[in-house]
């Protein structure tokens, strides 16, 4: 992972360089989402990000999460993943695991209830 940092674009610009062309730029509190071109991909700011392969994680100023691909088209709706006390849910089933490999998004569930895990693939 390359971290570059520079002033002028919000308090702080950091790209995380992972598998993924998403620059994210943090002004004051909040964040915002930019494309290579400096396109705002989002048009709005977010609380929290978080990178996960190509994928990126973002919390929405309402505190819903959700998910983007690396073009800004949203592969999981906000308010499908939660996330209280760092406890992360994707439907109301516990989070396991969650990881990118090869294009593809592999979330692993756990329902309380029956113990059964779920691999749901994006």
């Amino acid at each position: 992972r390359d971290d570059v940092e520079s002033r002028g674009l919000g308090d702080v610009y950091k790209r995380q360089e992972y598998d993924s062309s998403l620059i994210v730029v943090q002004y004051g509190e909040t964040w915002r989402v930019y494309d290579e071109d400096g396109n705002d991909l989002m048009g709005e700011r977010f609380q929290d990000v978080r990178f996960i392969g190509e994928f990126l994680e973002l919390k929405n100023m309402d505190g819903e999460c959700g998910v983007i691909d690396e073009k800004g088209n949203v592969v999981i709706p906000f308010g499908d993943l939660y996330e209280v006390d760092y406890d992360e849910t994707y439907q109301g089933e516990e989070i396991k695991a969650m990881s990118a490999v090869a294009g593809k998004l592999y979330i692993v569930t756990e329902k309380t209830r029956d113990d059964l895990l779920n691999l749901h693939i994006f």
